[in-house]
């Protein structure tokens, strides 16, 4: 090592004045060794350099000597306490644990450093009352979360909180939510699904707790009234679903109706269609495959899917592959089919008919 830096915390003219030197540039000696010594301003503090005066002088000596000096006046004692106060208030802060390391091993506050800690006091002396009240409410609710506790100390501590700790704090605050007005408001729904009124009534019970007398009763005489089920809705939508059990859509649609709704001129016609479908002669075929056949690619479910709906939009190549996996799941099919049955099935409409003709009338 051919150089020592060591940072005095006093001004340069106090170390100057220490050191009995008359310019910033001097000899010094220590244990009768020679060393030169330039004096630099760094803001407040001093930053010495000591050279070595003679080729055999050894600087262990020099920064001996230095230190007894100032030893009072090695470390930021300012930014010590200032940082100090911060952990007073917030023990846990690691930044400001890692800058008082720094601090007390003797290193300047850095300007990103000083950047933050002015930030933070500035914060202390002006904290938030909307978020200081919240804070206190939350933590008089409920006195042993912890996680409050240390949002709390972040807080006090200057720190800005998140969003999200934002948001814990203010669900403590929320009132719960009276069960048995949930529950009501639900059956209402399930009652009139279309109803915006009963939404709205769920959300404010999921936002505010509970209803008005007002709103109760309201929802209470809707859950008294005698449910009347449209028979004919429900005969239908019970119809598709014997051929479509599978169906989530129809599920809904009788968990309407027996609530008292009526199916919508929109929903009735989709019924009706669906009813008619499975009269198809490939529904029950292809459904049967779709639900059941292994080694099904995504082309293959969509050929099917086309069939489903309309047998004669399938072009020949896509019929011979249907029949394909048709008679590679056979055993895996639910229902049983002849061959016969297969090929009339996946035949087109002009085919069949010219079968059909041919079967009448050729004896």
């Amino acid at each position: 090592m051919n150089q020592l830096k060591i940072r005095i915390y006093l001004p340069i003219a106090d170390v100057q004045r220490e050191f009995g030197a008359t310019k910033k540039t001097f000899s010094m000696s220590a244990n009768f060794e020679p060393f030169e010594v330039k004096l630099r301003k760094r803001g407040d503090s001093t930053l010495v350099e000591v050279t070595k005066g003679d080729p055999t002088s050894d600087l262990f000596e020099a920064e001996i000597d230095i230190k007894s000096r100032f030893s009072q006046y090695l470390v930021d004692k300012d930014s010590i306490a200032r940082v100090q106060a911060i952990l007073d208030i917030n023990p846990e802060d690691e930044l400001m644990q890692d800058i008082m390391s720094e601090l007390r091993a003797g290193e300047p506050l850095g300007g990103g450093a000083e950047g933050i800690l002015s930030e933070r006091e500035w914060n202390i002396e002006n904290l938030n009352e909307e978020i200081e009240a919240e804070i206190e409410e939350a933590r008089a609710k409920r006195p042993n979360f912890r996680l409050l506790e240390s949002f709390e100390r972040q807080f006090r501590s200057g720190r800005e909180l998140s969003e999200r700790q934002l948001e814990i704090i203010r669900d403590v605050l929320k009132p719960a939510v009276n069960p048995e007005h949930l529950r009501k408001v639900n059956e209402a729904i399930a009652l009139k699904p279309r109803s915006t009124f009963f939404k709205k009534l769920k959300a404010q019970v999921e936002e505010s707790g509970s209803l008005s007398p007002k709103q109760l009763a309201v929802v209470e005489s809707a859950l008294s009234e005698e449910v009347v089920v449209n028979q004919s809705d429900l005969q239908k939508v019970e119809e598709a679903i014997a051929s479509q059990p599978r169906s989530t859509f129809l599920k809904k649609l009788k968990a309407q109706v027996q609530a008292g709704s009526s199916l919508s001129a929109k929903q009735r016609a989709v019924v009706e269609e669906m009813i008619g479908e499975t009269a198809k002669p490939q529904f029950g075929l292809l459904q049967d495959l779709l639900a059941n056949g292994s080694g099904l690619s995504r082309d293959d479910r969509d050929i099917i899917f086309r069939g489903v709906k309309d047998i004669d939009s399938l072009s020949e190549d896509e019929r011979k592959r249907v029949r394909h996996l048709i008679y590679k799941n056979t055993r895996r099919l639910h229902g049983t089919y002849t061959r016969d049955f297969i090929q009339e099935t996946l035949k087109k409409a002009s085919m069949r008919l010219a079968s059909r003709y041919l079967r009448n009338n050729i004896r």
